[in-house]
């Protein structure tokens, strides 16, 4: 079993490396566009730039398909027993339960940490595409929180940490309103929030190959992180979908954010020592 100074030390270094591959990936592309951009100063409110169509959104995408799979799956994996079987595995070696608390602690402090230093740090770099993709982020992982707490008011769905050892799992649903709170059970908020960001993040960076496997790899991990603890694997499963969801619509909307901003300019006359000249953006 890990001792709890070395799991504080593997802690502080993976969210040290968490955040730092997200500030060089989203570095990429960063630059080199300040000669055809006029810098606009966005308000921090528009983190709630098309709350309520964006949330709307979500359930509207695929004709709700996502949430309806995500409980089918769901349904499926209490069925065949394979959430009771990972978990007895993690459980039983423990070095996997421990380890799998880096992305219980990573996933809940990387959303606020990471949408609001891009945010500030575009507002430092007079770069309106960097405040708008932390705004993104930002409203994104409100969404998945919000959307995924709501859910589990409703369904109140037990974690493994408080349901006694057996492998009957078909009861530990409670639905109602109320019954499990909004902090435990179905579905996993950090995997939806997470899935959500990195979803917003593709979409806002669609050529971009680096923060597309920084951004899924990242999700995924902190999925499989919280399935061997606090969560059931059909937990994470399911806030992954929904998470999908949720980034796509929002993705969508701050990237016409960011197509519409009066910065996007597609010509910029200049005026250089040799004579004046004009940048034309295809």
């Amino acid at each position: 079993m890990m001792t709890r100074p070395l799991l504080i030390k593997i802690k502080k270094i993976w969210k040290s490396i968490a955040l730092a591959i997200f500030i060089i990936c989203l570095s990429i592309n960063f630059y080199g566009q300040d000669s055809l951009n006029t810098y606009t100063r966005l308000p921090v409110t528009k983190v709630f730039y098309k709350l309520g169509h964006n949330a709307v959104g979500s359930f509207k995408y695929h004709y709700g398909l996502n949430y309806v799979t995500g409980g089918a799956i769901t349904l499926g994996i209490v069925e065949s027993n394979i959430d009771w079987e990972w978990y007895r595995f993690t459980y039983k070696n423990h070095w996997i339960y421990n380890t799998g608390y880096i992305s219980v602690y990573t996933g809940s402090i990387v959303p606020t940490a990471l949408s609001l230093g891009l945010y500030i740090y575009g507002r430092a770099e007079k770069n309106s595409d960097i405040q708008i993709t932390g705004l993104a982020l930002g409203q994104a992982a409100l969404l998945g929180l919000a959307i995924s707490s709501g859910l589990k008011v409703i369904t109140g769905r037990m974690p493994p940490t408080k349901l006694k050892y057996t492998d009957d799992l078909r009861g530990d649903f409670r639905f109602g309103f109320m019954r499990g709170g909004a902090n435990n059970g179905w579905p996993s908020s950090h995997t939806c929030v997470a899935f959500a960001m990195a979803t917003a993040l593709n979409k806002l960076y669609p050529d971009n190959t680096a923060i597309k496997i920084c951004s899924l790899t990242y999700a995924s991990l902190i999925g499989i992180g919280v399935s061997t603890n606090i969560h059931w694997a059909s937990d994470v499963v399911a806030g992954a979908l929904i998470g999908w969801a949720i980034g796509r619509t929002t993705g969508i909307s701050f990237k016409n954010l960011m197509n519409e901003n009066p910065k996007s300019q597609a010509y910029n006359l200049y005026v250089a020592p040799t004579g004046v000249g004009l940048n034309y953006r295809f």
